[in-house]
């Protein structure tokens, strides 16, 4: 009986691991949360005022997507001033893969800012997407 238990439970797992990954388009701690191709689409239709890449100026100047500000993640706290005339609008916020742009997201919101958007995959997933970068 444990065998078959412990086999119906690796079926089990097997199967939630081959679920693909959701759609990801939340509400989140006062920001959204969108995949690369949401971001892409309301990209190009020029949704973002505003998009800010946390990664460092060596990733950054590796390419970033196209018009993107780069204010990497431990200067953040002490460059809100710069980021004051956008606390309304769109914002979109990149790092490489998304643990970065995730804490950037939490920190604006966090200060107020009303539109900013996390971009989950970053610009790995941009890149590996095949969209255009600076």
């Amino acid at each position: 009986m444990t065998r078959t238990i412990l086999i119906a439970l690796g079926l089990a797992l097997g199967t939630a691991c081959a679920m693909p990954q959701a759609h990801i388009d939340e509400q989140a701690g006062g920001f959204r949360r969108v995949d690369v191709e949401t971001f892409a689409k309301e990209f190009d239709a020029g949704a973002f005022k505003l998009v800010v890449d946390v990664r460092t100026p060596g990733e950054f100047a590796g390419g970033h997507v196209p018009g993107a500000v780069n204010i990497p993640i431990d200067q953040l706290n002490g460059r809100l001033a710069e980021l004051e005339p956008h606390r309304a609008d769109k914002v979109g916020v990149i790092c490489q893969s998304g643990g970065r742009s995730l804490a950037a997201s939490q920190t604006l919101a966090a200060a107020g800012f009303t539109g900013v958007v996390d971009v989950e995959g970053g610009t790995g997933g941009w890149i590996s997407a095949g969209h255009k970068v600076e």
